[in-house]
């Protein structure tokens, strides 16, 4: 039996040059790891490893459309992806995707490549309009009406996932309205959020931050405690279908190791390393 997973992105928009200057310089301090902090003896909250432990359990085990007990998901094989273009501005859409599927294959170790033919494609990345919205997600996502009117009421862009019964992601597609996107201010985040939420991590939550999963967020692009929950869901001791209580004392056991690592304060260094960052930034 296939289990559907939906995750939407819904951040506050920056539509200010002032507020995205803002961001950017915030980002940068985050990518120095926090370096003023560590001058005057402290370390940012987010290295707490029972607060990396928690913020994982609530971005993996979670769903922001379900109230249904989570389990770990992932992929387990190889991605093969496909672009549906709708919209113009093609080279563009697909640079932004391509830099950020192999920050995010070389993260997870997940092979992801362009599929060669039809047949193998199991991640479908689809450009559209405002306009073809509500079509898509009946046809796309099988919505019905209730489920179509709140998903354009409260979201800009979507994905979704789907599962075996042990939790192996099998397949996933995500829809960017480019109008609606860029009218938020918000297409370069929503490529980033729901690419990276696909991969098994379909929650947002206001108490994860500095993140991409959280709605309140400025970060437009993956932050080191994005970096270590990807690290931390590929890890191989952590396999699809595990419930929170299974999924709990094996990442402790991660975090704690990505700690003795040092892998943890060398993130935002890591994660900054992405194409996107030197593309924006």
């Amino acid at each position: 039996m296939n289990k559907l997973r939906v995750v939407s992105g819904n951040k506050s928009s920056l539509k200010r040059p002032f507020f995205y200057l803002c961001a950017k310089i915030i980002a940068l301090w985050f990518i120095c790891g926090g370096l003023w902090g560590i001058a005057w003896g402290k370390s940012p909250h987010w290295w707490r490893p029972g607060f990396i432990v928690d913020s994982f359990l609530e971005i993996a085990l979670k769903n922001e459309h379900s109230q249904r007990k989570g389990e770990i998901r992932k992929w387990t094989s190889g991605i093969r992806y496909v672009f549906d273009h709708r919209v113009g501005d093609e080279a563009f859409h697909e640079q932004m995707v391509v830099m950020h599927l192999r920050q995010l294959a070389e993260i997870t170790g997940i092979p992801i490549q362009p599929a060669t033919s039809m047949p193998e494609v199991n991640l479908q990345i689809v450009f559209s309009t405002e306009q073809r919205l509500a079509v898509e997600l009946k046809k796309d996502f099988h919505f019905g009406g209730q489920e179509t009117d709140y998903m354009l009421r409260h979201s800009v862009c979507l994905g979704q996932f789907s599962t075996t019964a042990q939790g192996a992601i099998r397949q996933a597609i995500v829809i960017i309205p480019v109008d609606r996107a860029r009218a938020s201010g918000k297409l370069v985040s929503c490529v980033v959020e729901e690419l990276t939420q696909v991969m098994g991590l379909p929650n947002d939550s206001a108490s994860v931050y500095p993140s991409i999963f959280n709605d309140q967020s400025i970060y437009i692009l993956l932050t080191g405690l994005d970096y270590v929950l990807l690290k931390t869901l590929y890890d191989p001791r952590l396999t699809p279908g595990m419930t929170s209580q299974q999924a709990a004392p094996v990442v402790r056991k991660i975090v704690d190791d990505f700690h003795r690592q040092h892998l943890i304060e060398r993130a935002e260094q890591l994660v900054g390393s992405g194409e996107l960052y030197s593309l924006l930034y």
